[in-house]
């Protein structure tokens, strides 16, 4: 096992012998520079003794969507067959000189330090089984019988290939051509913007736009030209799919109002199986999580902004720091603050505001739509006094991702002030991202608002 780019040197188990269902509880540390960009690599071996071994397989694991001190723990599936579980911790620590059982302890104690180091940290057990067994969607029911979806992994990142799985059962034989698999990834924005003329009389323009990122399909399977009978029972086949590289995220704004303007976007991902047979289809229609490939230094990357304002004694000096610039939903936030007040007037608040700022194009014509998404309010510091700590604030749960689209921008900053009365208030502006990295089995509440918008669904 080793990182994808080939700078870091790779490491083997021991050999587990006479099983074909191999368990180990071994701990092995790599070093990560960027999370966002390297991948730690894992191929599975069939041991020989007197010759030479057989790959059962490999595997690819991202290392995003680890919350430090937390272990993220998944099957994933190998690429030619069976399934291995993995356990990877982020852990904060000075890596030189410690042993993998030191790892361990760090691990389990929590110990937080500057220099952040990614560990590749087995659960207590490691095992491989259900060769074909991947991430289960929705099963999709017809008279005719019934269609399934399954995906190997929650989300996937621009340049990654999806591999995954078709399961259909028929009640009874069916007349049918083929059966295909379609793939489109695409976003739309769409703006009214009204105005008024030079006499007051009002008007209304609308513009739409979009754009495909790809649209491919894939016969799964095709009918002899003459015996264009399926036969009833279970039929499964097996895809992969190469997703273009620098993909935005997947991002929904439903209907909204804003600035006398309407407004709406969505950039969506999507996948369509179906039987083509006379009358109606049995098919299956599901959406992909796409993230957005990260190039910002995330582990850690940490910003200082200070202003200061003139008073009729002394000067404020407001400083805020943010230990990392990229979260997920949910997650919270620590804010170092330091407040140096020598002035005759009070510091009758701090305040923490999430802003979002969305930028839709539509043609030639671009909206910018700035949104308060939340607040939170902290006791303020007296005249003649200091103030610094960590104060901390929950991001909500339910919130869209950061997004990098042609037609669709969502960009995220925190702003942080002093609440000064009579006076201009010091904000310092760290500026955000929230990734969308959603584990197994875990529901995105927007994708079906997406649904709401009709043709905007559909392929």
């Amino acid at each position: 096992m080793g990182f994808t780019n080939g700078e870091k040197k790779g490491k083997k188990t021991h050999i587990k012998k006479s099983t074909l269902t191999p368990h180990w509880d071994e701990i092995f540390a790599f070093p990560v520079t960027n999370p966002y960009t390297e991948q730690l690599s894992i191929e599975v071996y069939d041991h020989d003794t007197l010759g030479k071994d057989d790959a059962m397989g490999g595997v690819k694991i991202p290392l995003t969507g680890l919350v430090m001190g937390v272990e993220k723990v998944d099957w994933y599936a190998l690429s030619s067959q069976g399934q291995i579980q993995v356990g990877l911790t982020a852990v904060a620590f000075d890596s030189s000189g410690l042993h993998p059982q030191q790892i361990h302890e760090v691990i389990s104690n929590n110990v937080v330090d500057s220099t952040q180091v990614a560990v590749f940290q087995p659960p207590t057990r490691w095992e491989i089984k259900d060769p074909q067994k991947f991430h289960s969607t929705n099963k999709h029911d017809n008279k005719s019988g019934w269609i399934q979806l399954f995906f190997d992994k929650p989300y996937y990142i621009g340049g990654e290939v999806i591999n995954g799985r078709v399961d259909l059962f028929l009640n009874h034989e069916v007349p049918a051509k083929k059966v295909m698999i379609k793939w489109k990834g695409e976003e739309k924005s769409y703006i009214e913007n009204t105005w008024n003329d030079s006499d007051g009389h009002p008007h209304t323009d609308v513009y739409k736009d979009n754009k495909t990122f790809f649209d491919s399909s894939l016969v799964l399977f095709a009918v002899p030209e003459g015996h264009a009978i399926l036969p009833p029972g279970p039929h499964t086949w097996t895809f992969s799919f190469s997703l273009p590289p620098n993909l935005p995220s997947i991002f929904f704004e439903k209907y909204i109002e804003f600035d006398g303007d309407k407004i709406k976007a969505a950039i969506a991902y999507k996948v369509k199986v179906f039987v083509d047979m006379p009358g109606s289809d049995i098919k299956a229609k599901e959406k992909l999580i796409i993230s957005e490939l990260l190039t910002q230094r995330v582990l850690p990357v940490a910003e200082t902004k200070v202003k200061s304002f003139a008073f009729a004694k002394g000067k404020l000096k407001f400083s805020g720091e943010v230990g990392k610039n990229v979260f997920v939903p949910g997650e919270v936030i620590p804010l170092k603050v330091k407040v140096v007040n020598p002035t005759s007037k009070n510091v009758d608040n701090i305040k923490v505001k999430l802003v979002r700022k969305l930028t839709i194009k539509a043609k030639h014509f671009t909206k910018l739509a700035v949104k308060e998404i939340a607040r939170w309010k902290f006791p303020g510091v007296t005249k003649k006094s200091d103030f610094e700590g960590t104060i901390q604030v929950q991001l909500p749960e339910k919130i869209y991702p950061s997004s990098n689209g042609d037609l669709v921008k969502c960009h995220y900053i925190l702003e942080i002030e002093c609440d000064l009365p009579w006076a201009f208030d010091a904000v310092i502006k760290p500026k955000v991202v929230i990734a969308l990295l959603p584990a197994p089995g875990q529901g995105m509440w927007f994708l079906q608002d997406m649904a709401a918008l009709g043709g905007w669904n559909s392929f």
